[in-house]
């Protein structure tokens, strides 16, 4: 019986990869390139002809994702048997592939591959004992052979297996693409990505170029310090942002000028009602701009019916995101001013990515981000009425 397979049709970039002979391959590759695909396709064609095959995924719900991938690309009359919860399929080839979790490697052990694939390398817990103590050994039965793909993510292990390949030691061969060489993509839409991005970010997640400070969206501590002035502004504040404090942060209040120039700032810790009265100190007809999710809530509430010119905002993933793209490219064109305060806290800013694509932005571990937050709900408002200000002069 004769079965027809319609594997993905590769790309001119991912035909580079799949001609390579190299023992152990690595591709770093901005966002969409078609890192993922490329590799499933590599993996069908190996268990058509028998081998066994390995897929590491960082956590167990990518893994769980690629297996619904890889079933609906295989057909049915060709599959023997299939095991979701064990995260298995066998052929009637004799091919096999198991999807294993970075976070429970363990499971490797006493297992035996012809192909190993370690997908989003980067974000692999541990990945240099990972690859020594668990996965290379699994390659020996079979002399087989292993490809590490991923968007980077700052210079840690998988930049060193990069650079490895690079110099073309010890079996490596190194890929570099940026999102741009996958021909499907709509160059427009990447192009939009670069304008709304953080420059930093873009250039890691789409340009594939590791970041020396892998977590920072400021780009580096020079960018950060060009634009600290050391004595507040004088002009009026056009608006005021407020962070509110949650269990045991601080409150903080920043106010910008006209120009985008911090002319006010306070941090403090009081209780709520306390807290409520000295906001009110604020000049009544200046639009004060609220934390309001969670606890700010009820302090956004009381302020609303007690004063003018109380706006409130409730942080999301995407509003938050959002906001903070802003003030990074005011910082990176020098559009924003700030103290040696804010700054220190722009530096132990750190975003990540989550394995569904989003970023997520906080504090590294023992610091505080409540400034950066107040001021980028502030400069977000300040933008808004400058818009609407050359709306209205137009």
């Amino acid at each position: 019986m004769k079965v027809s397979i319609n594997l993905p049709k590769a790309h001119p970039a991912q035909r580079k990869i799949l001609a390579s002979k190299a023992r152990f391959r690595v591709l770093m590759a901005g966002r969409r390139f078609g890192k993922s695909l490329i590799v499933q396709r590599e993996c069908i064609e190996r268990m058509l002809h028998g081998e066994h095959c390995g897929y590491i995924t960082p956590d167990f719900s990518l893994a769980k994702d690629f297996f619904d991938d890889m079933i609906d690309l295989i057909p049915p009359a060709i599959i023997q048997s299939s095991n979701k919860s064990r995260l298995r399929i066998i052929l009637k080839t004799g091919g096999v592939i198991r999807f294993f979790s970075g976070e429970a490697l363990k499971r490797l052990r006493g297992k035996k591959f012809h192909f190993i694939v370690v997908d989003e390398a980067a974000f692999i817990p541990d990945l240099k004992n990972a690859w020594g103590k668990v996965i290379r050994p699994t390659l020996t039965d079979y002399k087989g052979s292993a490809i590490f793909i991923s968007t980077p993510n700052g210079h840690d292990y998988f930049n060193e297996l990069y650079n490895k390949g690079v110099r073309r030691v010890s079996g490596f061969e190194s890929f570099h693409f940026t999102s741009y060489d996958n021909p499907y993509l709509d160059k427009a839409e990447i192009d939009a990505a670069r304008e709304e991005l953080a420059s930093a970010v873009f250039a890691q997640e789409y340009e594939a170029k590791p970041l020396s400070n892998k977590d920072n969206p400021f780009g580096g501590d020079s960018v950060i310090e060009s634009n600290i002035i050391e004595t507040l502004s004088t002009k009026p504040a056009v608006c005021f942002g407020i962070d509110v404090a949650k269990y045991g942060d601080f409150t903080v209040v920043t106010g910008i000028d006209e120009d985008g120039v911090l002319c006010y700032f306070d941090r403090f810790q009081l209780p709520w009602l306390q807290t409520i009265d000295r906001i009110k100190q604020l000049p009544m007809y200046t639009v004060k701009v609220v934390d309001r999710t969670g606890v700010g809530d009820v302090i956004t509430e009381q302020l609303q019916a007690s004063m003018y010119n109380v706006e409130g905002f409730l942080f999301t993933q995407q509003s938050k995101q959002q906001i903070l793209f802003e003030l990074i490219k005011d910082v990176e064109t020098g559009n924003i001013k700030y103290n040696d305060e804010i700054a220190s806290e722009m530096k132990t800013l750190e975003y990540k990515r989550t394995m569904n694509g989003s970023l997520s932005f906080s504090a590294k571990s023992g610091f505080f981000d409540d400034g950066v937050m107040s001021l980028a709900m502030c400069n977000n408002y300040r933008k808004r009425l400058n818009s609407s200000m050359s709306f209205i002069g137009a």
